[in-house]
């Protein structure tokens, strides 16, 4: 995942293991539920600002900021290409 916020969700999904306990820090990290503290491509502008939907591969689309440089996992993505 490319978002903040669905990397948070993710991280949220417990290990099928009992021996491995639950670790709620990662879930606080960058406090992806707080949109105020999303990092850039994601942060909140202003309403003259435009979002679009930029294609990251394997048929998945994200919506961020028009120039938005996105970082995949696999590489970086310049968007709006």
């Amino acid at each position: 995942p490319v978002h903040p916020y669905t990397r948070a969700l993710v991280a949220a999904v417990p290990e099928p293991d009992l021996n491995h306990q639950l670790d709620f820090a990662a879930l606080m990290e960058g406090k992806a539920s707080m949109p105020e503290a999303w990092p850039e491509p994601f942060a909140l502008r202003g309403p003259e600002q435009a979002e679009v939907f930029h294609d990251v591969g394997g048929g998945h689309l994200v919506r961020a900021w028009e120039n938005a440089v996105l970082d995949t996992g696999n590489d970086r993505a310049q968007a709006g290409r």
